[in-house]
């Protein structure tokens, strides 16, 4: 699951085994705009990181069945 936190927008995407954050972003079809990614896993953040590390040759960490991908803007902004 993909959410949205400027419009509030939640998609469900299918998870594979392997796929990473990057993967499931754009999958996803993330708002380009918003800066921050945080991996929810049940009620725990496991990561947060900034779009701009994200690439298809730094596709950050692996993703579990469930995990809830939230998309926002960088603290402060």
């Amino acid at each position: 699951t993909v959410v949205d936190s400027a419009t509030g927008v939640t998609r469900q995407i299918p998870w594979t085994e392997g796929m990473k954050l990057y993967a499931a972003t754009k999958t996803g079809e993330a708002n380009a705009a918003l800066k921050a990614v945080q991996i929810l896993r049940g009620s725990r953040v496991i990561a947060t990181t900034d779009t701009a590390r994200l690439a298809a040759n730094a596709p950050g960490p692996a993703l579990q069945a469930g995990d809830v991908i939230k998309l926002g803007q960088l603290a402060g902004r």
